[in-house]
């Protein structure tokens, strides 16, 4: 997923990555992983991810990242 860099900073990412953890937690999943670009990091830490590792893909290096899903 990619939010154009003229719609950031209004919650559209967010609201994204929100929106697949309360699909995945609907469906049993405990964590939700993304391989991100690490310029992406800061994004990722704000919405509850956690690096666990890197990961080779075709653009170079990504953050290997996760997000622990509360059942509640």
């Amino acid at each position: 997923m990619f939010v154009d860099p003229h719609e950031w900073k209004r919650g559209i990412g967010r609201a994204l990555v929100d929106h697949c953890a309360d699909v995945a937690r609907a469906r049993g999943a405990s964590y939700l992983h993304v391989i991100g670009n690490p310029h992406a990091e800061g994004f990722y830490l704000a919405c509850g991810f956690t690096i666990i590792g890197t990961s080779d893909t075709q653009f170079g290096i990504g953050l290997s990242m996760e997000r622990v899903l509360s059942t509640e």
